[in-house]
């Protein structure tokens, strides 16, 4: 939760909005590719979430199954039950002993990476979500996916600066290109190895690279790493 409080302006009030619409809790899974999330948080009561880690529920859960193919927005009480496995229909019946009774998901694919995916599922104890609670979810969910879905909460600003240290230029060269100083190159790369979970400015540049946010042209440009 860490690193979304750090990405995502005013998570808190987000946090307390989801809490809200959602009194079971939800589950946040931004960037996911082959079933491993980026971004993970999950308010689900901890004992339900202690048992479906440890019974590898994910395997079996028809809400996640139906996240891999499609996207959209779906309530819970959509999904079939006919023709799914025994495992499938417990794992929806056990949910409901910890107020998972009722529940939404949203699922939508990154703007610049068409093997990712990003979903939101909320849960609650009582009633179906109302259309107008969609909504709301919807537009929260869309908020989270402009913070870390497709620049991973760096400006352009940012992303700038680490493209001119991926092409081997220094911070000073950085500085001159852009008519800044190299102190305010300084901040920005600092900022942006922060929002990437970077342990320095060469790990933040291999980072973006790796997400496609910055680009090299040649392998050559890794020389940035003896530069200041």
């Amino acid at each position: 939760m860490s690193m979304l409080i750090r990405l995502v302006p005013g998570f808190a009030e987000i946090d307390a909005a989801l809490r809200d619409i959602a009194p079971s809790g939800y589950i946040l899974a931004l960037n996911v590719r082959y079933m491993s999330p980026e971004f993970y948080h999950v308010t689900y009561p901890a004992e339900w979430v202690e048992t479906y880690t440890r019974r590898r529920y994910v395997m079996f859960d028809p809400v996640v199954l139906w996240s891999v193919v499609g996207t959209g927005t779906k309530r819970w009480s959509e999904f079939s039950v006919a023709g799914m496995k025994a495992t499938s229909l417990r794992v929806l019946t056990e949910a409901r002993a910890y107020g998972l009774n009722f529940g939404a998901m949203i699922v939508a694919r990154n703007a610049t990476a068409d093997n990712e995916k990003c979903l939101i599922s909320a849960a609650r104890p009582d009633r179906e979500f109302t259309d107008d609670e969609l909504q709301t979810l919807n537009e929260i969910f869309q908020r989270l996916l402009a913070a870390v879905g497709k620049h991973a909460g760096l400006t352009a600003s940012e992303r700038s600066a680490l493209q001119g240290l991926a092409e081997g230029l220094s911070q000073e060269e950085v500085a001159n290109r852009d008519g800044v100083s190299k102190d305010t190159i300084k901040k920005r790369v600092e900022r942006a190895r922060k929002a990437l979970g970077a342990a320095n400015a060469t790990q933040a540049v291999a980072i973006a690279v790796m997400k496609g946010l910055v680009t090299l042209n040649d392998i050559e440009a890794y020389r940035f790493t003896s530069k200041g």
